[in-house]
């Protein structure tokens, strides 16, 4: 997530997931992202785990 402010992303006929609070609502994920010395693997690993488990909304 270069972007911080990416928000809501489509993903298919009136489905979209909200990525920011996909990792607020990720503990691990929202700490790694937020930590200066963790490595960039740990964190796209933690955002990957983070948006895999956020259930898609209904549009």
């Amino acid at each position: 997530m270069a972007d911080a402010g990416t928000g809501v992303f489509p993903i298919g006929d009136g489905y979209s997931l909200d990525l920011g609070n996909a990792i607020d609502a990720h503990p691990f994920a929202h700490a790694v992202v937020r930590d200066p010395a963790a490595v960039a693997a740990v964190k796209r690993t933690a955002v990957r785990t983070a948006i895999l488990l956020v259930r898609p909304q209904k549009r």
